[in-house]
């Protein structure tokens, strides 16, 4: 799929993209055109599809694992 986001009409490229999946992989539904949009607009963006790596910030500390543990306690 290489020189599909250089340029170009979105319309086209999508088609295009479509098209080069039906071929690779006959018989498996093609992705919409409007994700195959949003891919190419993401690259676009920022070089990647790929999501930001999210950061979990919370902390497991000893006190909430005594809580969570006394809440367990007393469930029926």
């Amino acid at each position: 799929m290489a020189g599909l986001c250089e340029g170009g009409n979105e319309r086209a490229i999508c088609k295009e993209v479509v098209r080069r999946f039906l071929t690779e992989y006959p018989g498996v539904l093609a992705p919409y055109r409007d994700t195959v949009r949003k891919f190419v607009t993401k690259f676009r963006e920022t070089g990647s599809i790929l999501d930001k790596r999210r950061v979990n910030k919370r902390v497991l500390t000893e006190e909430k694992l005594d809580e969570v543990g006394e809440r367990l306690e007393h469930i029926p």
